[in-house]
């Protein structure tokens, strides 16, 4: 690891894996600067933590990725639930921002690190989001019902051109559960969530006391505390998002009938109520593109249906 000094990188992206040796590769492909648009400028650092893979990931994974350092934590017997890594390397980040990414099977959109830096540069503590999406023709864990599984996601990513043009990704997915309001309403979780580091540091992180497999709902967690933080303000990456390549996770990709139970008794335990949608006011920052016209029409439908505030 390379000794750098506080707020000597632009952006610091931390990201969490378990067992994605092949999700990995492409996750890190578009984490790259030769994939992100209007990178050039940008001074970034990758900090991976591994949460007791059964192997380590392979070095020259990430020898292109064009970044300022690679760190890679790797933690032997990994606790279930990933909070207390991702902790480890968020105190590990030199960045002026931080985007903590707790699933490292989530592939991101092309805009991602140009739009954080513009958002980073508008207030004081932003809350810097993207939407979720899943890869398939449904929420996955539909999809798979319907027989979806790894073969077929490699033969449908293989279908577009998405190393060349990431936001083709956007043809072949649908919005995410915790996306289904559309670009245009809050989510209630961000799987790139971007905040300044000193206000990363003082909503002091995930709740570590969240160890239910996967975290259960410390991102959402995290993502309501930032937002409802006083002086805070929510802005969306529109015509960005990120991409939930199958894996066997703990929610996303589970085949349970109610896989949420028992991490909705975990957040009521901690917060004394069941988790609560909330929509919070955010500004918009993006640009149009031809791929994701269909869901833009689509989130403006989905916004009319919303109550007036």
């Amino acid at each position: 690891m390379a000794h750098l000094a506080p707020d000597t990188v632009d952006l610091s992206i931390v990201l969490c894996t378990y067992n994605m040796h092949r999700e990995l590769p492409r996750t890190l492909c578009t984490l790259s600067r030769a994939y992100q648009r209007h990178a050039q400028g940008i001074r970034f650092e990758l900090i991976i933590v591994d949460n007791g893979s059964d192997k380590t990931a392979d070095d020259s994974r990430w020898v292109d990725l064009g970044c300022s350092n690679v760190d890679y934590l790797y933690v032997p017997r990994g606790d279930p639930s990933p909070c207390r890594i991702l902790n480890q390397g968020i105190a590990r980040a030199h960045g002026r921002l931080v985007a903590v990414m707790i699933d490292g099977a989530r592939m991101l959109s092309p805009g991602v690190f140009h739009l954080a830096m513009l958002a980073g540069a508008m207030h004081d503590r932003p809350v810097i989001c993207t939407h979720g999406f899943h890869l398939g023709p449904e929420l996955q864990a539909r999809s798979i019902a319907n027989g979806y599984n790894q073969a077929a996601e490699d033969a449908l990513l293989a279908s577009v051109d998405w190393q060349h043009n990431g936001y083709r990704l956007f043809e072949i997915s649908v919005f995410a559960g915790s996306s289904y309001r559309g670009w245009l309403v809050s989510p209630n979780e961000s799987n790139c969530l971007i905040l300044p580091r000193k206000f990363l540091g003082e909503l002091g992180g995930f709740d570590e006391r969240f160890v239910t497999p996967g975290g259960g709902l410390a991102n959402l967690d995290l993502f309501q505390r930032a937002c409802q933080s006083r002086g805070a303000q929510l802005v969306t990456l529109l015509g960005e998002g990120t991409f939930h390549q199958i894996h066997g996770g703990a929610a996303a990709n589970s085949s349970a009938p109610n896989p949420n139970e028992a991490f909705d008794q975990e957040y009521e335990r901690l917060r004394g109520q069941r988790f609560q949608t909330i929509t919070h006011d955010s500004i918009l920052i993006g640009r149009p593109n031809p791929s994701t016209a269909q869901l833009l029409e689509q989130s403006a439908r989905l916004l009319r249906n919303q109550p007036h505030p």
